[in-house]
């Protein structure tokens, strides 16, 4: 089924989500159609549904929980879709809430990494300084 879009569209994957005993599957493609104001979502097989409606969607991200977060133009307000199910603010009075991105924070073994690389570092300019 092909669908033409003469709006503004946004996509994000979903790649991981998991809270309790629901889950969204991963890889799923949603899609922000700001001109209907809906979000679809896309499973791997190319069946459509609406996710969420009445908005005016100009953003999508993904944090590592798999919770959407939704950047609404028309309220000024970014939106929290949680994997359960539930909605929530996020956000509220800002001036046209347009497109979204999260700091990515590194794994706890790059952190492990980091802190072994460091205490070589340190060792070997100990060595260095005899």
């Amino acid at each position: 089924m092909k669908r033409r879009v003469n709006s503004l569209v946004f996509v994000a994957i979903c790649t991981m989500a998991m809270l309790g005993t629901n889950t969204v599957p991963a890889q799923n493609l949603f899609e922000a159609d700001f001109g209907s104001g809906n979000i679809y979502e896309f499973t791997p097989g190319g069946a459509q549904s609406t996710f969420a409606s009445e908005l005016h969607p100009a953003g999508l991200a993904f944090n590592s929980a798999g919770n959407l977060f939704v950047a609404d133009y028309g309220s000024g307000n970014i939106y929290e879709f949680t994997t359960n199910g539930g909605q929530s603010t996020f956000a509220s009075g800002l001036d046209g809430a347009f497109g979204l991105a999260f700091q990515p924070v590194p794994e706890p073994s790059t952190w492990s990494m980091l802190a072994m690389g460091a205490v070589g570092l340190l060792g070997v300019l100990r060595l260095r300084r005899r």
